[in-house]
């Protein structure tokens, strides 16, 4: 069949008509697939971006609260900190529900979400823990200090006890108030030095530290008993039974709380 020229001229338009259709149709396609990629940006993505912008801002601010909570050594301070640190981490947490309920239809995005939400709920448990321990050092460190310095009076109180003795008149027992002077001084330096040892222990944190000054107070303690057994044969000589069983006392007393000085500080 041969087509006349009308034909091929109708047929042409046809032709470019259903050409025209076509790319219409394939432009009005990618229209609306970029109208809504568009509009998936707009609902999800940006939102989703500024979310995230702000957890990290977060995370930030709870690794600076971490560290100065880790630094300070005042309770007051630690509690602050953490008292901060629990606020900014509400607030991350707040941020990650609003973030969660974006992706949720986005498998992609929602596992690597989840993923390091763990690490961040992990983290705080951690911070958590730190500060609860960072408390009990802090304590335990007030109470020591407060039980050192309990010791160093009652050393102190042992000592001028024992020098009251050195101080009796019976000039009839000179000789021997004077043996008792020269065992009680030598005491009386073992006591001051016993108080140093104290005070240092104070300022020791490691466990070897601490161990060793143990063995120190323990030694000066059992070192002046010579000396003491030497006095103690003389005090009824020259009447000082009395204050001799002050001393007793209160040595026994300075033993018992070297003990729980020391149980405290470990």
């Amino acid at each position: 069949m041969k087509l006349t020229v009308a034909n091929k001229v109708i047929l042409g338009f046809g032709i470019i008509a259903l050409l025209l259709l076509i790319a219409s149709l394939s432009s009005l396609w990618s229209f609306n697939t970029i109208s809504n990629s568009s509009s998936r940006v707009n609902e999800i993505a940006v939102p989703a971006q500024q979310q995230s912008n702000f957890a990290q801002i977060q995370l930030l601010k709870l690794a600076k609260l971490s560290a100065l909570g880790f630094t300070a050594e005042q309770t007051a301070d630690i509690n602050r900190y953490q008292a901060d640190f629990k606020v900014a981490a509400d607030n991350f947490n707040q941020n990650a529900k609003k973030l969660s309920a974006l992706l949720k239809d986005d498998p992609s995005l929602n596992k690597p979400l989840k993923e390091a939400l763990a690490h961040a709920d992990s983290y705080a448990q951690s911070v958590n823990a730190m500060f609860a321990a960072k408390m009990q050092v802090v304590d335990g460190a007030q109470a020591t200090a407060a039980e050192l310095d309990k010791l160093i009076k009652m050393i102190d109180e042992a000592g001028a006890t024992l020098l009251d003795i050195t101080y009796i008149e019976e000039p009839s027992q000179k000789a021997t108030l004077e043996l008792i002077g020269g065992a009680a001084g030598r005491v009386d330096g073992q006591l001051l030095s016993l108080m140093q040892t104290v005070k240092e222990t104070a300022d020791y944190t490691e466990p070897e530290q601490l161990k060793e000054s143990q063995q120190n107070i323990e030694f000066a303690l059992t070192d002046m008993q010579g000396n003491l057994d030497y006095i103690g044969n003389l005090v009824a000589k020259v009447g000082a039974e009395d204050l001799w069983q002050t001393f007793n006392e209160q040595l026994a007393a300075v033993k018992t709380q070297s003990t729980k000085a020391m149980v405290w500080s470990h």
